[in-house]
C-alpha cells in the first residue's frame, strides 16, 4: 500500500527530520503491543510540530485522490532582472489539495530551488530571478504524490489570465512534460 508511506514521508517533509523521528518513536513507545487510532498519530505529531495538522490528515487521508496540477511557467524581464511566475491550476475533484510544492528553475549560469505554497484550485506563483529563466521542473525531487503536467509552452513576456480562465488557457495547450505516474498508488 504505497499512499500510506508517501503520506508519512511527505508529513517527514513537512515536520522536518528530527520533528518527526521524535514524534515516530514516541509513538511507537506509547502504543507498543496495543492499538492506535489516527487520531492518535495526529496528536503526537501535532504535539511534536507545535501546529494543527488536522488539514493534512484530513485532506491525504479522508480526502479522495491525489493533487492533478497542470502548470504554465511565465517568464517576465523587469528592470534587469527576471520574474518567473508559475500558474497552478488542481484539476482534480472533490478534493482541493494545499502543500508546499518545490521548483528548479534553471538558468544559464545554473539551477535554483524555490518553494511556494500551493493552497487553493488556482495559485499564481511568484518569483525574482537575477538572470533569464530558461526551464522549469516541478516537484524536482519527486516529493509530493501527484501527477503534473506542463499546460503549455513556457510562456515569455505573457500575461497569466484570471483564474476563471487558467484551466481552459492550460489544457488547451499540448503537455510537454509529467511527472512519474502514481496511477499504482491505491489513492483511498
Amino acid at each position: 500500500y504505497y499512499k500510506g508511506a508517501w503520506v508519512l514521508r511527505m508529513l517527514r517533509d513537512l515536520m522536518g527530520k528530527p520533528v518527526f523521528d521524535a514524534a515516530v518513536t514516541e509513538y511507537l513507545t506509547t502504543y507498543a503491543y496495543g492499538n492506535a487510532s489516527t487520531d492518535d498519530l495526529r496528536a503526537i505529531m501535532e504535539a511534536h510540530h507545535g501546529a494543527p495538522l488536522d488539514w493534512y490528515f484530513d485532506q491525504w487521508l479522508l480526502g479522495l485522490g491525489f493533487p492533478e496540477i497542470s502548470y504554465l511557467p511565465i517568464f517576465t524581464p523587469s528592470a534587469g532582472a527576471w520574474l518567473a511566475q508559475i500558474a497552478v491550476y488542481q484539476t482534480q475533484a472533490p478534493t482541493i489539495f494545499r502543500f508546499p510544492l518545490e521548483f528548479r528553475i534553471t538558468t544559464a549560469t545554473g539551477d535554483t530551488v524555490v518553494s511556494a505554497w500551493v493552497e487553493s484550485d488556482y495559485d499564481l506563483l511568484s518569483f525574482a530571478l537575477p538572470e533569464e529563466p530558461l526551464a522549469v521542473e516541478v516537484d524536482p525531487f519527486n516529493r509530493i504524490l501527484d501527477r503534473h503536467v506542463q499546460g503549455a509552452v513556457t510562456a515569455v513576456g505573457e500575461v497569466a489570465p484570471p483564474p476563471a480562465r487558467l484551466r481552459a488557457w492550460c489544457l488547451s495547450r499540448p503537455a510537454t512534460t509529467a511527472s512519474p505516474s502514481p496511477a499504482a498508488v491505491n489513492t483511498r
